[in-house]
């Protein structure tokens, strides 16, 4: 194991030490894809010389961190099939390891632990020691919330077109049948011939669901009770007015503007603003939601941050990616979680009752904690003591339009 951080001694020539290091020394070339790293000239020019070497087979084998588009990858490794390590950290580490097994990669987990850790550790200044018994509580991006009691199995009368973007609620066309949340009654311009009631629970307890009759399969029923409960998330925010931003993969994130009133906050210490000014632009702090059944019913919030000018969001993602890494490198932890906390609570119902409910039919809401599921961890490391700047970031934050 070679780390130039450890490696490299005082007065060395580190690039004659790095670049013979990739040709001679190394077996497989891992390039972590991120913002940071298509725009450095130094991880740029290791990849050129990686790219230079054609004799090891696939040598090169690129990592996606992040939501960098694959049309922004440097021209080395565009043509190459990147491991995505964005959506699902475990999967790509998984996916990972199998590419290395089978290209015989050898494995020495002693080396790992070795001497990994320590030099990371010692990267980082944190003391290389044991855990230390430390109770600590965690905030997640994760907020429970309560199923709709029953799910709606509707059989159309098969004579009246089904337009699903006109509906007021969400619903998923299966087969000729209409499932929802939503009760016949609720469903606008839509003749229903009969209709099944089943509790949610029930629902979602096979993954093949058999009508009453015996006339009908409902497959995937888990996967489409999914695909409601974010159809109704995304409704619900269109319908608070905040503006929709579309990420890569087709991923909706909605923005904040002045409208909503910054929230105080007991942990803070004065109040934070969902949007502010940089330069001449105007940032919009955005989330993302995405459902979940297991281990429990948990809507995980991701945070974005998107960008305008003269009230309309800047066009040019490669610009938005700029903006967005000068505004957020300041941004702790707490900024963030902070900021999550305030949007949903801008977005809760009654102050009292901190929920947010959203509509899924006349009768029925997806009720939802505006507060994040935390977690206790008893043991912990003693941090460093070293100056570290916590306090919001130096910018502007009044409302931007």
């Amino acid at each position: 194991m070679w780390c130039d951080v450890e490696d490299l001694g005082a007065g060395a020539d580190s690039w004659k030490v790095i670049d013979s290091t990739i040709r001679t020394k190394s077996i497989r070339f891992l390039f972590v894809t991120s913002n940071s790293s298509i725009q450095k000239d130094g991880t740029l020019k290791e990849l050129a010389v990686a790219d230079k070497i054609k004799d090891r087979g696939d040598f090169i084998i690129p990592l996606r961190l992040d939501d960098t588009p694959y049309s922004q990858f440097p021209s080395e490794i565009i043509r190459l099939k990147a491991i995505d390590f964005s959506s699902n950290w475990a999967d790509g580490l998984n996916e990972l390891f199998d590419i290395l097994k089978k290209s015989s990669v050898p494995r020495n987990t002693e080396l790992a632990y070795s001497a990994v850790l320590p030099c990371w550790y010692k990267t980082v200044s944190i003391d290389c020691t044991e855990p230390i018994d430390k109770s600590e509580q965690y905030s997640s991006n994760m907020f429970s919330y309560e199923l709709p009691e029953k799910v709606y199995i509707h059989v159309p009368d098969g004579l009246s077109p089904i337009n699903t973007s006109v509906l007021r609620f969400p619903v998923v066309l299966d087969q000729g049948l209409i499932i929802s949340f939503a009760a016949a009654q609720s469903l606008d311009n839509i003749r229903i011939a009969r209709t099944e009631t089943i509790y949610t629970e029930d629902f979602i307890a096979k993954p093949i669901y058999k009508l009453s009759d015996g006339s009908w399969l409902v497959s995937a029923t888990r996967p489409k009770i999914v695909q409601l409960l974010n159809d109704a998330f995304n409704r619900f925010m269109r319908s608070k007015g905040l503006g929709e931003y579309v990420f890569s993969g087709n991923r909706h994130a909605f923005y904040f503007d002045s409208k909503y009133s910054a929230r105080k906050l007991p942990s803070l210490r004065r109040t934070l603003s969902l949007t502010g000014v940089k330069k001449e632009y105007n940032w919009h702090f955005a989330i993302e939601g995405a459902s979940s059944l297991f281990p429990e019913t948990t809507y995980s919030i991701t945070y974005h941050v998107v960008f305008s000018r003269d009230g309309a969001i800047v066009p040019v993602a490669r610009i938005q990616h700029s903006l967005r890494r000068s505004l957020g490198k300041d941004w702790y932890n707490r900024r963030w979680r902070d900021s999550i906390l305030t949007a949903m609570l801008s977005l809760a119902n009654d102050d009292r009752e901190m929920f947010i409910n959203i509509p899924v039919c006349d009768y029925q809401v997806v009720r939802i904690s505006a507060f994040p599921l935390t977690f206790t961890s008893f043991k912990g490391y003693q941090e460093p003591q070293k100056n570290e700047v916590i306090d919001e970031p130096e910018v502007d934050v009044s409302s931007g339009a």
